[in-house]
């Protein structure tokens, strides 16, 4: 009869063991999902938005890339309507999801700067940039530089590198 009460206390200890261990894998978890922001949240840019708020409303988007992207934080998708945006120099420095819907990035004339997309540094690695029109960019339509793991895909870039050819 003792053996029997061994084995089983000792079954009660390790299930005992097993269920606090999962519990703290649960905390851990949750935890970890609060301090990444397990809550991203989607932006929204239209030509006919305003530059005001977070952008997260469908009905009062922003009005410019530039200021979308700096309204997001990391983990972020940025949506863009279809429609021509002037601007230069937008610059993607956190892990985002810009998607262009039909959208056309123009930086013709444009004071702000001489690229298109600029998407830099190490805290932009594993961002995607997709479905944009780059044109008239005086240097590079897309500029990545010090980031890595992007996904770019789907855009076209015309008329770009308007100070070049360099020989």
């Amino acid at each position: 009869m003792k053996t029997n009460r061994c084995f089983n206390r000792s079954n009660r200890l390790r299930s005992n063991r097993r269920i606090t261990i999962g519990s703290l894998l649960v905390i851990a978890s949750a935890t970890m999902l609060l301090a990444t922001g397990a809550s991203a949240a989607t932006r929204y840019v239209a030509t006919t938005g305003a530059d005001t708020g977070d952008c997260t409303d469908p009905n009062s988007p922003c009005r410019s890339i530039t200021y979308g992207v700096a309204q997001a934080i990391a983990g972020d998708t940025v949506r863009v309507a279809a429609g021509t945006y002037t601007e230069a120099d937008v610059t993607i420095d956190k892990q985002l999801s810009v998607i262009g819907h039909n959208a056309t990035l123009d930086a013709r004339n444009h004071d702000d700067g001489d690229q298109g997309f600029i998407i830099s540094g190490p805290e932009a690695s594993g961002s995607v940039l997709r479905g944009f029109t780059v044109v008239n960019a005086g240097l590079e339509g897309i500029f990545a530089w010090n980031t890595s793991n992007l996904t770019i895909s789907g855009n076209t870039l015309v008329h770009n590198d308007a100070y070049g050819p360099f020989s």
